[in-house]
């Protein structure tokens, strides 16, 4: 059993010498660090591709990428909107009771608890939209975030349209509370796909200020929400609503607002 190991130790002690004579004939004489990068470098780039560089930070200000920041501005006022002037419709308009207000609100904001859906749905489910080529319309390659972006805009715009024509006297609280459950799904599925676009341009940002892009579109967002609150605080406070001002918006002139606002802001970006 020994000299059964030693001849095989033998042998390969011999098979790794002649593997290092031939190695150096063609690659020239290495040392044995030198050797063994070589050797990892050339086994690593068989049948490899080059890899591509990585795309530069994207410029948010600029005319293709401006509409993200614009999405963050809308979420910023028409949830604001929303979110405010529930409570004041339902009380006071309505005549609705305190448990059933608040039913309402939850009923509205449910949508918040599915957002995983919509982004599951905008990564599985990429959708073509039309295009202007060479002066004639045309599809686009299935895209995944933009299409959403422009369908769940243009459903909140045009609900919000919906909303502002009805006189006053013929929107009931239950329907009210509908369209603005309707609004609410509708932002939402273009806000999911706009923070997967954002969280992708924010991983080609330079590590020492990755998360700015983040940072600005939230800034953005809370910006446009602090000014949402405080339009229906001073304009939705009049004899409407219940407030205390001897003039104030209606619910209706308030979803002016919103459908100006997105028709503007997204309509252009």
């Amino acid at each position: 059993a020994m000299a059964t190991v030693g001849a095989s130790r033998a042998s390969s002690s011999t098979f790794g010498e002649e593997f290092v004579r031939r190695t150096q004939s063609s690659h020239g004489t290495l040392t044995s660090t030198a050797l063994s990068t070589r050797l990892l470098t050339d086994a690593s780039s068989v049948g490899s591709q080059p890899t591509p560089p990585p795309a530069g930070e994207p410029d948010m200000w600029t005319w293709p990428h401006v509409g993200i920041y614009a999405h963050y501005a809308c979420i910023g006022v028409v949830n604001g909107i929303l979110s405010q002037a529930l409570l004041p419709y339902c009380m006071y308009r309505s005549g609705g009771q305190p448990s059933t207000c608040a039913t309402l609100s939850t009923f509205v904001n449910l949508p918040w608890g599915f957002k995983i859906c919509y982004g599951l749905l905008s990564d599985a489910l990429p959708l073509r939209t039309i295009t202007v080529h060479n002066g004639r319309l045309a599809l686009t390659a299935p895209l995944h975030r933009k299409p959403y972006l422009v369908l769940g805009w243009s459903a909140t715009w045009a609900i919000a349209f919906f909303f502002a024509t009805l006189p006053d006297s013929e929107v009931s609280l239950t329907f009210a509370a509908l369209l603005f459950l309707l609004m609410t799904l509708a932002f939402l599925t273009a806000d999911c796909a706009a923070d997967a676009a954002l969280v992708g341009y924010s991983s080609r940002e330079p590590e020492g200020r990755r998360g700015s892009l983040l940072s600005n579109a939230y800034a953005i967002r809370f910006s446009c929400n602090i000014g949402s609150a405080a339009v229906v605080a001073f304009l939705y406070n009049g004899p409407a609503s219940g407030g205390s001002f001897t003039w104030g918006l209606t619910m209706q002139e308030l979803m002016w607002i919103v459908v100006g606002f997105v028709g503007i802001v997204m309509g252009i970006s």
